[in-house]
């Protein structure tokens, strides 16, 4: 009878352990998964596409206003404030919005908003902040290095970092 009691104390204390460690496991920030591929090269350089999915401008839109000639939307500075690619050495590297990326097969990533190309220098490694401005104090990091015959497409998990250093 003693030992079906400390039997039945054990496995409370096992099961509300199981329980506590599993609330705080589901807690936590998974990160952010981001597809990205890099190749194309030229003239020393390689090309990096990212793709921006149809999630992050819903969620968080980039500015717009209202011209004569029509809506203007503010991609430039969207894209400034949300995405950060940086070489080893620190030097930002410039990422314009493109409608395609004939790197990354749309069959694999499914309807994306758009891509993110900048052009950067094989063999080198390269950290890809995300940024959701909705997410205060929130960044998300993958850290890459790419080769002289690029990277094939990857979906990888960008992981949560507290401040932006």
């Amino acid at each position: 009878m003693k030992g079906l009691i400390w039997l039945t104390v054990i496995s409370v204390v096992v099961v509300w352990a199981a329980y506590a460690g599993l609330g705080l496991k589901l807690g936590e920030d998974p990160g952010q998964m981001i597809g990205y591929a890099c190749g194309n090269p030229m003239n020393n350089k390689i090309q990096v596409q990212i793709v921006i999915a149809m999630g992050m401008t819903r969620k968080d839109p980039p500015k717009s206003e209202g011209t004569k000639q029509g809506l203007y939307v503010d991609w430039e500075n969207w894209i400034a404030d949300h995405f950060i690619l940086r070489s080893e050495g620190g030097e930002t590297i410039e990422l314009q919005r493109q409608h395609f990326g004939n790197l990354i097969p749309s069959a694999k990533v499914g309807t994306p908003d758009s891509y993110l190309v900048g052009f950067i220098n094989p063999g080198e490694t390269y950290t890809l902040d995300y940024c959701p401005i909705l997410a205060e104090g929130k960044y998300y990091r993958h850290t890459f290095t790419s080769t002289e015959s690029g990277l094939q497409y990857k979906r990888a998990m960008f992981a949560l970092v507290e401040d932006n250093t």
